[in-house]
């Protein structure tokens, strides 16, 4: 009969595989050395994970979650424009790195750079964590868009609501594409 599933030793390898990846990237964070950090036998990682990609997944999610929990209202606060609530998270994100004298940068921007075109469910994760950044900054925002609005949103210059029309080029006989967004 298996063992139950400790809440405990799940959390130590999330935040041993966190800070590992965070401060390596993906490919430098091995099995082992996130277990041996964590303190648990290698054999209980895969009690709780598939595999590495799954606690990358599970890494980004709870990631992203602790930066909402510090600061999704400042994407979300009505009182601000949509393009100014997106200048203070990322103002605010900045402070949390100054904090750490900028030794690790975000880790959503790292791990879509390392592992984007590798990994289809790290690329849904980091999706999935894009599209809730969108969508917390375009809260109750007619003006701004998240490539999900009408064709029509009023103000929207997003490169796939922005029209393009043809402009005869200097060239005899030829034409650009320009946009008129």
């Amino acid at each position: 009969m298996p063992r139950p599933a400790n809440p405990r030793v799940r959390a130590a390898l999330l935040e041993a595989g966190e800070r590992l990846i965070h401060e390596r990237g993906y490919n430098g964070a091995g099995v082992k050395e996130i277990v041996d950090a964590a303190g648990v036998p290698k054999g209980s990682f895969y009690g709780y994970f598939e595999s590495k990609e799954a606690l990358l997944v599970a890494v980004v999610e709870r990631y992203w979650e602790d930066v909402q929990a510090r600061h999704g209202a400042l994407l979300s606060d009505p009182g601000r424009p949509p393009r100014e609530r997106i200048a203070v998270f990322f103002a605010a994100m900045a402070d949390d790195h100054e904090l750490r004298n900028f030794a690790l940068g975000c880790l959503l921007g790292s791990m879509a750079l390392e592992m984007s075109n590798v990994s289809e469910d790290a690329r849904a994760s980091l999706s999935g964590t894009s599209s809730a950044r969108r969508s917390s900054a375009s809260a109750s925002s007619p003006t701004w868009c998240a490539s999900s609005a009408p064709r029509s949103a009023p103000g929207c210059r997003c490169s796939t609501h922005r029209t393009s029309t043809r402009m005869p080029s200097t060239a005899a006989g030829s034409t650009s594409r320009r946009s008129t967004g």
